[in-house]
């Protein structure tokens, strides 16, 4: 595995993160992987000095300087830097990112350690990454397409209802099931 500051994390495709299709996005991504390696450098490092209390991204912010989207960015590319983590594998001390999310909070976000330190934490201190936006996408078209499908046969069937149900889960009220 590669070792900590040795090359930026970049765990979008190669890239720090951007919206297609928009140019002032792309632009600044291209920016933000030109600076990436030293904006990490020290974002791990002071999360690195903070010890087992870690660092919430807003005190990364006061403590740097760093504008919250470059401080945000890099925490997320160090959490989730396919070097380090395989989101296919279960989470663990051994299977994280440079960064590890904490349980812990303090002014409603989430603090995170250095992974040279999980070792020294109880697992249930160790959160997972969130999953990537990607697959709330994804959930959401397929989603979208279910019910659009629902939706083009509501008037010509009256077996809508139950697929509704088993998109929703189940659980539909008695009297409103067709048969």
């Amino acid at each position: 595995m590669p070792g900590p500051l040795t090359q930026p994390s970049f765990a979008y495709d190669g890239d720090t993160g951007k919206v297609s299709g928009s140019d002032t996005s792309e632009a600044h991504a291209g920016w933000e992987k030109s600076r990436a390696n030293s904006v990490q450098e020290i974002v791990l490092e002071h999360i690195r000095k903070a010890g087992t209390g870690g660092l919430t991204c807003q005190e990364v912010e006061d403590l740097t300087g760093l504008p919250h989207q470059s401080a945000s960015a890099s925490i997320r590319n160090m959490e989730i830097d396919p070097n380090w983590y395989d989101d296919k594998e279960p989470f663990s001390r051994y299977n994280c990112g440079r960064v590890v999310k904490l349980a812990t909070r303090r002014g409603n976000q989430h603090a995170y350690i250095a992974r040279t330190l999980t070792h020294a934490m109880p697992s249930d201190a160790l959160q997972a990454p969130n999953r990537r936006r990607a697959s709330f996408k994804r959930d959401y078209d397929e989603l979208r397409d279910q019910i659009g499908g629902l939706l083009k046969e509501m008037p010509s069937s009256s077996y809508w209802y139950s697929k509704l149900s088993r998109i929703h889960g189940g659980g539909g009220h008695p009297s409103l099931d067709t048969q």
